[in-house]
């Protein structure tokens, strides 16, 4: 998987360490709680509807890893019944579930802790020589890839010591390529010191240290939990209540604190972005850079992230007080820059993401424009913040600069979202017509339609998508591609995720926080994008045309299958009487499928595939990317980095000069009728 340099850039209600298991629980799980929940997913999950022989031996793998997903704390030998495990364990477990019991999830928690106090052992003396470590860190090669997880555990506690110091020597590695310059030997101590820390809090909650019983239990059933939920399918998952509220505002881009976004750094939580609108950047008190080392006058500076961002979060209108550092730069004499401290306080209110919502540009072309716009996900929120509203403002402001002679609508790195919000956008490149149909586990399917008979936009139209678009924004794809709408551009295919959740996590009344699988998804072709996503009507490389990103590369994932199209909808879904108002009101302005474009696709691709082997630059980029270096690896990084950059930018431009030649050959066919 192509890494980004390693970042932990938090938005304040948000934290990566397994520390948000415990953090913001409003009530505490025990083990009785385990079977009624999985009961519920049970009952909605559109394959699995008991806990099985394959999804035990699933769940006890999946336990196993989602503790130690790198290797670096078992021995193979120890890992082997848990990920093979016999039929009396497994049998154990079945028995064992159905009168509230874990024995077995209990005794692996017992191996977990035996794990962590030899790891601990092992890292004694392994850092001392700090400025030895870095530049280990700087020969370090990547991992075997294509090692099964099972297989990859190291044999002999001497391998297990290697693993260990590899693991590390990432983290170092890529603490000094985030900081583009080698590092001071005092700053090489506080990076060795933040990792050991880091790692002391993560292990924490798995010897429970400082924990009481109750969040002992509390911790136990929630992993549990977890394991259970993963093992039916590849996208049903457990949450806790922190990890559901980091959720909530992904799919709502809007949330109650004080708009920025922190980064721990081993000098201390920096404030790395303050975001538009919020409170910090209302104050005008705030600044970029700043260091957090108080807030409501309790020291932070020893805490756990985890325990800092939980004394941020607070509901809307409260007040907090933040004791900030700032360094004030000598541009002359860096060493002697010096550090002012402030407090100030703020008052937590609404934060919305605008940035994380769309993007707009144009570029003149002819007597009008080419517009780009870039979806980052599927998202519906309060005050009327959605992704239809969003598309739409774009399509009006990009009007206003000139006549639209083509558009971009670019999702390469849009994961999805609401599937409602999925029907509206593609609505709006079409008049009338069946969207997307939803299979259920009984076989009952619902259908999604747009109804409103307007065409918001029908020039030339590319998609730009990449293996990384995903869910709510493959129906769009697929779905356009279906009615000939658009020229679908980019990697051979897209994520191949065509399956729907049913989620707790924005139901505020919700005391169990989960996603499950509860169905499948096909357009109006009849097509599911489960496994195969969509394909490209032409494909332009892009940064992930060499890794293993997608659906088919998960574990567990659905089958693919299909239904029948369709174009023409029958109503079958539809009483009587709601059938009399759509044949009257909507039938009649049903979209039909158009092969203009597709009828231009043999002179578009080759037009392309021109362009990109004579493209100098183009050729050398998709070099670079080929190159496969891992963000945490090699000196090369940066460049690498900046290619993958460069590469996004390049295949960009080649979708406009794709465009381009829609629109100039749909000019030279409307001249010869």
């Amino acid at each position: 998987m192509l890494i980004r340099l390693f970042k932990l850039l938090i938005i304040i209600s948000f934290t990566i360490n397994s520390a948000s298991l415990l953090a913001n629980e409003e009530r505490k799980l025990t083990f009785d709680d385990i079977s009624p929940i999985m009961e519920q997913i049970f009952s909605y999950h559109v394959d699995q509807k008991d806990l099985s022989e394959l999804t035990v031996k699933r769940a006890l793998k999946i336990y196993i890893k989602q503790f130690d997903p790198a290797a670096s704390y078992f021995l193979a030998s120890e890992t082997l019944p848990y990920v093979h495990p016999k039929a009396e364990m497994i049998s154990t477990t079945l028995t064992d579930f159905q009168e509230d019991k874990f024995s077995v999830f209990e005794e692996t928690n017992a191996l977990i802790q035996t794990a962590i106090e030899r790891n601990r052992r092992l890292r004694e003396n392994l850092f001392n020589n700090y400025h030895q470590c870095f530049e280990d860190a700087k020969q370090i090669e990547a991992l075997d890839k294509d090692i099964a997880y099972e297989d990859s555990f190291p044999r002999t506690e001497e391998e297990l010591k290697e693993r260990v110091y590899d693991q590390a020597l990432r983290f170092f590695r890529a603490q000094s390529l985030k900081n583009k310059r080698e590092l001071t030997s005092e700053e090489e101590e506080k990076v060795v010191k933040l990792y050991l820390r880091k790692l002391k809090n993560s292990e924490d909650m798995y010897t429970f240290t400082n924990f009481n019983k109750r969040e002992h239990t509390h911790l136990s059933s929630l992993r549990i939990l977890k394991s259970l939920a993963k093992s039916l399918d590849s996208h049903t998952a457990f949450f806790s209540s922190a990890e559901a509220y980091n959720m909530r505002i992904n799919l709502e881009k809007g949330f109650q604190g004080i708009g920025v976004v922190l980064e721990e750094t081993f000098d201390g939580v920096k404030i790395n972005r303050i975001i538009k609108g919020g409170p910090a950047d209302k104050s005008q008190s705030i600044k970029q850079g700043d260091y957090i080392v108080s807030v409501n006058g309790t020291d932070i500076t020893t805490l756990p992230f985890y325990s800092i961002l939980e004394l941020i979060r607070g509901e809307k209108d409260t007040k907090i007080t933040l004791g900030l550092k700032r360094i004030i730069a000598n541009e002359e004499k860096a060493e002697e820059s010096a550090e002012k401290f402030l407090s100030i306080i703020l008052k937590r209110g609404k934060v919305t993401l605008d940035d994380q919502r769309v993007d707009i540009s144009h570029e003149s072309f002819g007597e009008g424009i080419i517009g780009k716009i870039v979806l980052h996900s599927f998202y519906e929120g309060e005050e009327g913040v959605s992704s239809e509203s969003d598309l739409k403002k774009a399509l009006e402001d990009l009007s206003e600069e000139g006549e639209i002679k083509g558009l971009i609508l670019d999702l390469r790195d849009n994961s999805g979202g609401f599937l409602s919000q999925a029907v509206k956008v593609a609505g709006l490149f079409i008049s009338n017509g069946v969207i997307v149909t939803s299979k259920y586990s009984n076989n009952d399917q619902r259908v999604f339609r747009d109804l409103d008979g307007k065409t918001f936009y029908d020039g030339p139209l590319v998609v730009l998508t990449s293996k990384a678009s995903a869910s709510a924004a493959e129906i769009v794809a697929q779905g356009l591609q279906d009615y000939g709408a658009s020229v679908n551009v980019g990697e051979t295919t897209t994520y191949g995720k065509g399956s729907i959740q049913h989620q707790t996590i924005t139901n505020p009344d919700s005391t169990a926080h989960f996603k499950v699988t509860v169905g499948r998804y096909y357009t109006v072709s009849g097509k599911s994008t489960q496994i195969n996503g969509v394909q490209a009507d032409i494909i332009v490389p892009g940064k992930f045309s060499n890794e293993e990103v997608g659906e088919r590369y998960l574990e567990h994932p659905l089958a693919y299958d299909s239904i029948n199209s369709s174009f023409d909808d029958s109503l079958a879904d539809l009483d009587t009487e709601a059938q009399k108002w759509f044949r009257k009101y909507y039938t009649p302005s049903l979209e039909k499928p158009d092969s203009t474009w597709k009828n231009m696709l043999p002179i578009l691709r080759k037009n392309s595939s021109f362009r990109i082997q004579h493209s100098e630059d183009y050729q050398n980029l998709l070099t670079e990317v080929k190159k496969d270096i891992n963000l945490f690896e090699k000196p090369e990084s940066e460049k690498f980095q900046a290619a993958v950059i460069d590469l996004d930018d390049i295949q960009g431009k080649e979708a406009v000069n794709i465009l381009k030649d829609m629109i100039l050959m749909q000019n030279k066919t409307a001249l010869h009728h």
